[in-house]
């Protein structure tokens, strides 16, 4: 019997892993940089931005990954990636030492693996996140583990994960003491009750694990001394407590809820992007039904008990975020702000999934879920595959404009947004990273037109210039511009369909790559006046 339980749990798994595969598969194929990433393309950007934004920790990480390889993106990718899977390996597992029912803790890990939260997990920048749920995560497996065994060790080493889970994603601080509260009220087994006699037990049984309740705010104070934003980040009040943000913190988890959770259903704008999506969708939908021919999901006995979880742990992976200020939402590199908010998603997924009494129609509606989840994250992959090989465009038609000398500042217009991650614009480092990639030097300036402001007048543009993460050191000046550059679409359009072309190309036909990226845009070169 133990032997057929163990089986399904790890067809359950498999299934999962497999699903994760599938959506994430553009992204262990990708060497783009994007956003930030450009900030860590040399040692001393790492150095200065590592130190200004308070993680000194991660220089060394960075510079040892950044030459360890000549494709140091693909590497990030691929780690990226094989630490999801962990992710989402101790999530099951901690759901099946919950005693969670099988059917249950598939579901919900499934939900938990595929919604398409933190899209801007693709960048380098954000590695220390996903890095960091991991190790909260081991942290949770350890507890749950100890919880049931006694076994010192293992506590100790729960107590060393949390700890290194507060250093990469400090977030999880806040998660971490709403996750113990939560396995104490488990522990108790008993319905919650708002009197002295519950509250006296509850207390008991929290002080117990007073190791791991003091944690976060040992190292609250630790980081608050010790791993203190320095330079612009400190003049900007980098990740800090303001009166209006904490004041709105109830307003701004609400709105959190709306956008994050009512509004997953924007993913369904993926189909409308193009045919070969929706011809994706369609594949992944009937290979699911075949998956789940033959699941049944165990009754509940409690459905309002995973709405309340649910919503509990939403709130309490957003908080953190909401506290400063920052707003998760799916819309570009701010998706990194939704890393949390999977735990409480998950389960209010699967509560909405158990209100189906059809076996058939519940099969249905976790099908088409799942389907648009998948769509959408590779929808999104494939965007930032677009953009990586605009780049290397760029990179070719900047090499050939005899006119870009040294020292020269120039506008951009960009008239092919659409090749772009997010549909909007490049930041100026960006373009910098890429000017210093194609000619060596950091004398060049390049800006979106539209993003000049008084922040890059001659007066103020010191400090932009002097960051080694900008990459533009040796530049004179950038508040004046001798030409403008227009960016436009060249004769190879980059269609979804040309996108899969090229990156074969990539891997298999180097001649035709480089033939391709030539015609992809086009750079017409005009005077300021």
């Amino acid at each position: 019997m133990h032997e057929k339980t163990s089986g399904i749990k790890n067809k359950y798994l498999l299934i999962i892993i497999l699903l994760y595969l599938v959506a994430n598969f553009f992204l262990f194929l990708n060497n783009g940089l994007y956003w930030d990433d450009w900030c860590l393309s040399s040692d001393q950007g790492i150095r200065d931005i590592c130190n200004g934004a308070g993680i000194p920790f991660m220089i060394p990480i960075h510079i040892w990954m950044i030459n360890l390889t000549s494709h140091p993106a693909i590497l990030y990718h691929i780690l990226i990636g094989l630490i999801g899977l962990l992710i989402i390996f101790l999530f099951y597992k901690c759901l099946c030492l919950l005693n969670i029912k099988q059917t249950h803790a598939f579901l919900i890990s499934l939900f938990f693996a595929l919604i398409p939260y933190n899209q801007a997990k693709i960048t380098l920048a954000c590695f220390m996140y996903i890095a960091g749920l991991f190790f909260f995560l081991s942290a949770i497996y350890l507890f749950i583990y100890f919880r049931i065994n006694k076994i010192i060790v293992v506590r100790i080493f729960s107590l060393i994960f949390f700890l290194i889970s507060f250093t990469f994603l400090p977030s999880t601080l806040v998660l971490s003491l709403a996750v113990l509260l939560f396995l104490a009220i488990y522990d108790l087994n008993i319905n919650v009750k708002f009197n002295k006699n519950y509250f006296s037990v509850l207390l008991k049984k929290v002080f117990t694990w007073f190791d791991f309740f003091i944690l976060p705010f040992v190292f609250w104070v630790f980081r608050a001394f010790f791993l203190k934003p320095t330079g612009v980040y400190e003049s900007e009040g980098y990740r800090e407590f303001s009166i209006s943000s904490v004041l709105l913190t109830p307003v701004n988890i609400f709105l959190t809820f709306i956008q994050n959770f009512l509004g997953l259903g924007t993913v369904t704008n993926s189909l409308k992007i193009s045919n070969i999506f929706i011809f994706v969708f369609v594949a992944i939908f009937i290979l699911l039904l075949i998956i789940l021919k033959n699941f049944r999901l165990e009754p509940v006995i409690n459905r309002k008990r995973s709405l309340i979880i649910g919503l509990y742990l939403f709130v309490a992976g957003a908080f953190a975020y909401v506290m400063v200020g920052l707003q998760p939402t799916f819309d570009g590199f701010s998706s990194r702000h939704q890393i949390l908010l999977g735990f409480g998603s998950s389960l209010l997924l699967f509560y909405l999934a158990t209100f189906i009494i059809s076996e058939k129609a519940q099969n249905i509606f976790i099908a088409i879920i799942i389907s648009l989840f998948i769509v959408s994250t590779i929808t999104c992959q494939l965007q930032h595959q677009k953009s990586w090989f605009k780049q290397l465009a760029l990179e070719k038609l900047f090499a050939k404009e005899k006119v870009l000398d040294e020292g020269i500042n120039f506008k951009i217009i960009d008239n092919t947004l659409e090749y772009n991650e997010y549909n909007e614009g490049y930041r100026f480092y960006c373009y910098t990273g890429i000017l210093k990639k194609t000619f060596g030097t950091q004398t060049r300036f390049a800006i979106n037109s539209n993003d000049i402001t008084e922040e890059f007048s001659d007066k103020n543009s010191a400090s932009i210039v002097k960051s080694a993460y900008h990459n533009m050191k040796d530049c004179r000046d950038i508040s004046t511009f001798k030409y403008i550059v227009l960016i436009n679409k060249g004769s190879l359009l980059l269609s979804n369909k040309q996108n899969l072309v090229m990156l074969y190309q990539y891997y298999f036909s180097k001649n035709d790559f480089d033939t391709s990226v030539g015609k992809i845009l086009e750079l017409k070169v005009i005077l300021n006046n």
